[in-house]
């Protein structure tokens, strides 16, 4: 089998029909399975799904308690059959012509293809670890999604999601993909389609992110390891986690210094504010001047900024 499709789907009514009836749409021979994960759904989805696997004799449907989409991608690579891994998720669909852009890639020997507009850049060690960790002025590849991913090369390296990560779990899948395969090639392509989620994790703050947020700090030090040619990309990793902290923060109603320090003063984030400095330089100018806000603990005036960003964002 060539391809094995993993959706994770939890209360996904609305969008996964759509998600996957576009996955049969393609008009390209080859042998391909749909692998869907129903993460303990509490609405009509399981319904939806059991419907859909009668007009589609390649849709396999796994139910479980709800464990989070880590757990659910996870059990989707366990079962997993082709040579070829894509994930797919519930609210978003494939483009029409996305058997024949993956169909091409089929014979790549790589571990990793990412699909990109224009593959005209370098692809040095500096570069794809820019690129994937999101750093400014490279295209961002950290996400699994527009990927196809090598089988044998996840199950060699043992590679997996991790699951106890709200955010940022994706993006230390295709990190550990490419440090220990070595192995990514760029292909050019579009065939993914994303739903904008304005509720998403981004405009939400729970202090479960936290403790999140440290296990992803963890891990990807553990990574990168403590060559000095990776500092800079630890450096980065952590100071942006302090924007997305606070760009999450700002939109409660009411916010305190109190909640603020519970993040502020974790011992990786009050270290590493202090310790990572030189590297504030790597952002634009405008998030430099929220860093230097948050070093000085000016907390009330960064919220205010946030806060202004939120308005002017909605008009």
């Amino acid at each position: 089998m060539e391809l094995s499709i993993i959706i994770p789907v939890y209360n996904g009514e609305k969008t996964i029909e759509k998600c996957i009836k576009s996955v049969y749409e393609t008009t390209e021979d080859f042998s391909f399975e749909v692998i869907v994960i129903d993460d303990g759904s509490t609405d009509n989805s399981r319904k939806i799904l059991e419907k859909l696997k009668e007009d589609y004799n390649t849709l396999c449907v796994y139910h479980q308690k709800n464990q989070g989409v880590s757990v659910a991608r996870n059990k989707g690579l366990e079962i997993a059959k082709g040579k070829w891994i894509v994930f797919l998720d519930a609210d978003d669909y494939f483009e029409k012509n996305w058997g024949n852009t993956l169909k091409k890639q089929f014979e790549n020997k790589s571990s990793i293809v990412a699909f990109v507009d224009e593959p005209d850049f370098s692809a040095d060690e500096n570069s794809i670890l820019s690129m994937i960790l999101g750093l400014p002025n490279y295209p961002l590849i950290g996400g699994i999604h527009s990927k196809m991913y090598r089988l044998k090369s996840l199950q060699k390296y043992q590679i997996s999601f991790k699951k106890d990560i709200i955010n940022g779990e994706d993006m230390l899948f295709c990190l550990e993909g490419y440090l220990k395969t070595k192995q990514i090639s760029f292909a050019k392509g579009k065939y993914y389609h994303y739903y904008i989620n304005n509720l998403s994790a981004t405009h939400r703050y729970s202090e479960k992110q936290i403790s999140s947020d440290i296990k992803f700090h963890k891990e990807l030090h553990q990574l990168l390891g403590s060559e000095k040619k990776y500092e800079k990309y630890k450096a980065f990793c952590l100071l942006n986690n302090f924007l997305v902290f606070f760009q999450r923060y700002s939109y409660q109603k009411e916010w305190s210094k109190k909640e603020i320090r519970k993040f502020t003063e974790t011992p990786i984030f009050k270290e590493g504010i202090t310790k990572y400095h030189p590297y504030i330089s790597l952002f634009p100018k405008s998030k430099r001047m929220i860093l230097y806000f948050i070093q000085k603990k000016r907390y009330n005036l960064v919220m205010s900024l946030y806060k202004v960003k939120h308005k002017l964002a909605k008009h």
